[in-house]
């Protein structure tokens, strides 16, 4: 009897300790549109279409890294909170630039939607989102291992106007 009394105790003990709320400040409002600079954050994300990734803004007017995996990671130094930014995609081991290029802002959000098919078992999903979907524009580099140009893309409003690969790297 005396053994169920303190088991019984001990799970009520258990349940309490486990069932207490915890407070968390609240979370300061996002930014609008009219005023970005309110936080320091973007109200959505700018979506770059070279590397099919989302970038939330962090900073405006700073330089900031965005990891992509173990290897690689993103340079980025954002103007406005529309898409206009300068990237470098770089080698995180050795920091190796792989690629550089830029964005134009455009002047709405769009809303995009991501079909993913699941490889194992066939489910498809659909990643909804609303997103800056800045335009690529100037001159883009890519970079050999030897961090060398291998190849120049030159860019107006987002579409490609010229191409020259730069031989061997």
């Amino acid at each position: 009897m005396k053994c169920l009394y303190l088991l019984l105790s001990f799970a009520i003990l258990a349940t309490t300790a486990t069932g207490q709320v915890k407070k968390v400040p609240a979370k300061p409002a996002p930014a609008t549109a009219s005023r970005p600079e309110a936080t320091g954050v973007c109200p959505h994300a700018i979506y770059l279409d070279t590397l099919d990734i989302d970038v939330q803004v962090k900073a405006l007017k700073d330089t900031f890294r965005v990891p992509m995996d173990a290897a690689r990671y993103l340079k980025v130094y954002v103007s406005d909170c529309n898409g206009t930014l300068y990237f470098e995609q770089r080698v995180a081991s050795n920091d190796r630039i792989m690629l550089k290029g830029q964005y134009a802002g455009v002047p709405e959000a769009e809303f995009i939607s991501l079909r993913t098919v699941d490889p194992v078992t066939g489910d498809i999903k659909f990643n909804e989102r609303t997103v800056y979907v800045a335009k690529k524009t100037g001159t883009w580099q890519f970079f050999g291992p030897k961090s060398v140009v291998t190849e120049e893309q030159d860019f107006e409003n987002g579409q490609l106007k010229d191409d020259r690969t730069m031989g061997d790297y």
